[in-house]
Parts: structure tokens; sequence; C-alpha cells
């Protein structure tokens, strides 16, 4: 079963964690990983975490003019051991990412052929958790005589463990 909860963060809370990204040189997603991270950790007891994020796919100017869909997923493996603050996960969320980025045209299913990852139908492989950072304002569709607004649609069904 799967289900949705959304928020939105406050203004105050943005501006913190906006300043708190300038001090330790790191991004939004990457401090917001980190939180995460550190989240799961404490549910599972897992030091060693794998989570996926999708990425843009379009690093090369050639491919901006394309219709079509060229979503990637990364894999994030973080590694938590050795109890770090939370300073210790940012940097390390912060050197995962860079490491992700620098490698974000390689398929994920390439991927999961290269490592020979046996595969279980009861899950995906490699991760089971998606981490995900929409702050992009969507603005309005707007069409002559028509009025728009965006509704959600949900399935009831999840497909991962957790996005």
């Amino acid at each position: 079963q799967g289900a949705v909860h959304n928020f939105t963060m406050s203004t105050e809370d943005l501006a913190g964690l906006t300043a708190l990204c300038r001090r330790q040189g790191a991004t939004l997603f990457m401090t917001l990983l980190a939180g995460f991270a550190g989240l799961l950790q404490r549910l599972t007891g897992q030091d060693d975490l794998a989570v996926g994020t999708p990425i843009a796919g379009r690093t090369r100017v050639e491919l901006e003019p394309l219709i079509g869909f060229f979503v990637n997923t990364l894999v994030l493996r973080l590694d938590l051991a050795g109890d770090p603050d939370f300073a210790g996960v940012l940097a390390r969320a912060r050197e995962r990412t860079l490491a992700a980025y620098a490698h974000q045209e390689v398929p994920f299913e390439r991927l999961v052929e290269e490592l020979a990852v046996e595969r279980d139908l009861s899950r995906p492989p490699l991760v089971q958790v998606l981490f995900v950072v929409q702050n992009a304002p969507a603005g309005p569709l707007e069409l002559p005589d028509l009025e728009l607004a965006a509704a959600a649609a949900p399935t009831g069904t999840a497909r991962l463990e957790l996005t």
C-alpha cells in the first residue's frame, strides 16, 4: 500500500537551512539528504545506506531542445559509521552527492547489470528508498478559455518502500 504526506517548509525554517548550507558549503539538497540519512539510520539501525535520487540527465547542451524523459536514478551510498555528528553526516552526504553527479550519465540499468545484482521481484534493485527535493515552483498552466489546476491522483500503491 502507499500513501502521500505533503508538507511545505516555513519561510523561517528555509532561511535557517539556507544559512546552514552556506556555512557548511553544501546545497539545500545535500543538507536535507544528510538529515534524511540520519533519520533512516535511527529508524533502521543501519550505518550503510543506499538512497536513490532522480536526476534530470540533461548535461549536454545538444540535449536541451529534445523532447523526452531523460531522468536517471543516482544511487547515493552513505556511510554513517562511527556515530558522526550532523556536520560529519553532511560532509559525507556532500562528498557522495558530488561523486554521483560526476557519473550521472551512467544509466541505472547499466549499473545494476555491471554490479551483477541478484534480482528479486519483491523489491527493486540497489535502492528501496528514493529521496526527492522539489524546490522549483511550478507556475500555473494557462490556456485560453480554460481554467486549470493541478490535482493529485493517489494510486494507493507504492513503487518503493519510501519516497
